[in-house]
């Protein structure tokens, strides 16, 4: 333990050698005087590791100038898919403090999370998921090849193709054809003159995907705008498909293309199991199914919107199988399905804000966002007295007429105690939430399924009680170290994560347990007695790890002097 701490006090010293505007609200000699802070897990939707991806991360919006990191500045980089913050004590919260965390990485999706903090979220906690892009193809490379232009033009009619088959033996192809008489425009709308041009496919059917028993169908953008141009905050992307496609420009180097200068044709396979959410019938030729793209509006990415392209209609193969065809100018992701009412605990206003980075000077577009008030809360009562340390893990499911269900809320080492309270993302109405309280460690063992309801329309108390003494009792273990250098105090304040073994668990992420030391104190749950852990915590974007044996419920050295050549850092 005495490692860790000296750990601790490393990066301590090395906070206070630091000159930065966040003076006293990171790592001070005597207390951090800070005392709102906050942790972010970036995390990928089919569990696989981040470690070695390339995640960059920006926090936007008015809130964003009294965020720093634990070094006192605005470089948010994750590590090992976590980063934490403080917030500016001379930040009164008069008002709540609103934010955007914008993630991206090269093999992934981009993601914008709004995030609000009251004056009572002194410790808060986000998690935002990933979709890769190799995995929305079922794990295979999106398909790539290359072209030759001539004064930046096909010499004729450009068609690249890509085909999956997936492990219940469906098949899916897809394929685009480019006009030959088509130009190539830049993110700003200025023509490409290439000399070649890179073009990648990917193409997956929601139909034929499950994981772990949940499919992944619904998509919640902030807004739709619909094909009457009007901005809709209220409504889902129910997904039968998704398309991927870019191209990439050659000249110099390569270059990304945006949009072309003539319309291209995207046609696609329909799965025939797909449900016509109009008719609540499956899919046939006739029916009209719609297609939803990124916007690339006013010469900028507005990546909180998803434009509606017009309605395409389903059209029967000389084989019998189903297709759709569209036009577009647009190399983008394709959402192909229905749009569905959708309630949510924040809705994202319809007139938007830019906001220009000061470190990558690009120029964003962004929707404030506003608490629904009508949304509401699971709320879990528990009339019997349990070690406060129970955990375990809780999911939130919303179930489909046809019965496949998918994950709305998945939190693996959630404190049971009366008066928690969980506010996911959405509901559909209807009654078609569940929630389900499972072991942390195995979440295919489930203690607890609710009966059904839905949000829409305010709270939800569930009791719990009958469960929670088949839950495994473990330690609340408080930890208290307080460093000398002579007559001088040592307190660190810094995030802690505690890492446990998740063989039997398929969430990868579950190894980890959040917490953040204030002042030298904190207090961990779900504990062993007599067992080694191995506890990290970050600075500025790098990784500390120690192993500490838990020898009791209460550690504590209130007297434990620092080894002079750290005191000399000072």
């Amino acid at each position: 333990m005495k490692k860790l701490y000296i750990l601790l006090f490393c990066i301590a010293a090395t906070f206070y050698q630091c000159t930065n505007p966040l003076e006293g609200v990171d790592i001070t000699v005597n207390s951090s005087t800070s005392t709102h802070f906050g942790m972010i897990e970036i995390s990928d939707t089919t569990q696989q590791d981040l470690s070695q991806e390339q995640i960059s991360v920006e926090i936007i919006g008015e809130g964003a100038e009294y965020l720093y990191n634990e070094a006192g500045d605005k470089n948010f980089t994750p590590s090992n898919g976590m980063l934490s913050f403080v917030v500016d004590p001379d930040y009164t919260f008069a008002a709540p403090l609103e934010f955007t965390v914008m993630v991206r990485g090269d093999n992934y999706i981009e993601q914008q999370i709004p995030v609000t903090l009251t004056e009572s979220d002194t410790l808060s906690y986000t998690r935002i998921e990933l979709d890769r892009l190799d995995n929305v193809t079922q794990g295979e490379e999106v398909d790539e090849d290359n072209f030759d232009l001539s004064s930046g033009r096909f010499s004729s009619t450009a068609t690249f193709s890509t085909q999956r088959t997936y492990w219940n033996n469906s098949s899916l192809s897809a394929e685009v054809s480019i006009p030959a008489s088509s130009g190539f425009t830049d993110f700003y709308g200025n023509n490409i003159d290439a000399s070649g041009l890179r073009m990648g496919l990917g193409a997956f059917d929601y139909e034929s995907y499950s994981w772990n028993g949940y499919s992944y169908r619904m998509y919640i953008p902030a807004l739709i705008r619909n094909t009457q141009g009007n901005l809709q905050n209220d409504r889902g992307i129910y997904m039968c498909q998704f398309l991927y496609f870019y191209m990439y420009a050659y000249t110099s180097s390569y270059q990304r293309v945006y949009q072309t200068s003539s319309s291209f044709t995207v046609r696609t396979d329909i799965n025939p199991n797909t449900v016509n959410q109009l008719t609540g019938n499956r899919i046939q030729a006739g029916d009209q199914i719609f297609v939803y793209r990124m916007s690339n509006n006013n010469n900028y990415y507005d990546w909180y919107v998803r434009e509606t392209e017009e309605a395409a209609t389903v059209q029967e193969d000389g084989d019998g199988s189903l297709y759709i065809s569209f036009e577009t100018k647009n190399a983008s992701y394709f959402w192909i399905g229905y749009d569905m009412q959708v309630c949510r605990s924040y809705q994202a206003q319809t007139t938007p804000k830019t906001y220009t980075s000061s470190y990558s000077n690009y120029t964003y577009v962004y929707y404030p966002w506003v608490r629904n008030e009508d949304f509401g809360s699971i709320k879990f009562s528990i009339d019997k007295t349990y070690n406060d340390a129970v955990l375990a893990g809780v999911r939130v499911l919303i179930t489909f007429p046809d019965g496949t269900k998918q994950r709305v809320y998945d939190y693996y080492g959630m404190r049971l105690y009366d008066g928690l309270n969980i506010r996911p993302w959405y509901s559909l109405g209807n009654s078609s939430m569940t929630v389900e309280i499972y072991d942390r460690f195995d979440a295919s063992k489930v203690y607890y399924t609710s009966n059904a309801f839905d949000l829409c329309n305010g709270d939800v108390t569930l009791n719990v009680d009958e469960i929670l003494s088949k839950l495994p009792d473990y330690k609340t273990v408080t930890i208290d170290y307080t460093g000398r250098c002579g007559d001088t105090v040592i307190r660190p304040t810094v995030p802690l994560y505690v890492e446990y073994d998740v063989s039997n668990s398929f969430y990868w992420w579950s190894r980890y347990q959040y917490y953040y030391v204030r002042n030298g104190k904190v207090t961990l749950y779900y504990m062993e007695i007599g067992k080694t852990y191995k506890f990290h915590t970050v600075y500025n974007g790098k990784w500390y790890t120690e192993d500490v044996t838990i020898t009791s419920e209460l550690m504590k050295d209130d007297d434990y002097e620092i080894p002079q050549r750290l005191c000399d850092l000072l």
